[in-house]
């Protein structure tokens, strides 16, 4: 539709330029200049206004939120900045515990990250056995 919009896809991209210039392989729901994010897939973070263009939807955008883990977290950079690489149920800096398993615990707040769940949290428990014994120190 040219020159008004002049984008030609090779898909429906909801996008036009010159008034929008993305012309993403498939529709992101992301538009350039206004929103400049072109990922290969539709991502739900649209640049410059959200600069995250993760390869799949992580349910966080950048600069308002700069996670952009290879699955979805439940955790958000700068406002939370947990990027582990599955879902944990801690975000950092509110909570800094990242474990590869989700553990039921959460640093600074509870500072226990075994690699399995133990029941016990630290500092408030601070017994971090690598498997569930039913006993907390101190």
């Amino acid at each position: 539709c040219a020159p008004i919009q002049s984008c030609c896809a090779p898909v429906k991209t909801g996008c036009c330029a010159p008034i929008q210039s993305c012309c993403a392989p498939v529709k992101t729901g992301c538009c350039a200049p206004i929103q400049s994010c072109c990922a290969p897939v539709k991502t739900g973070c649209c640049a410059p206004i959200q600069s995250c263009c993760a390869p799949v939807k992580t349910g966080c955008c950048a600069p308002i939120q700069s996670c952009c883990a290879p699955v979805k977290t439940g955790c958000c950079a700068p406002i939370q900045s947990c990027c582990a690489p599955v879902k944990t149920g801690c975000c950092a800096p509110i909570q800094s515990c990242c474990a590869p398993v989700k553990t039921g615990c959460c640093a600074p707040i509870q500072s226990c990250c075994a690699p399995v769940k133990t029941g016990c949290c630290a500092p408030i428990q601070s017994c971090c056995a690598p498997v569930k014994t039913g006993c907390c120190a101190p």
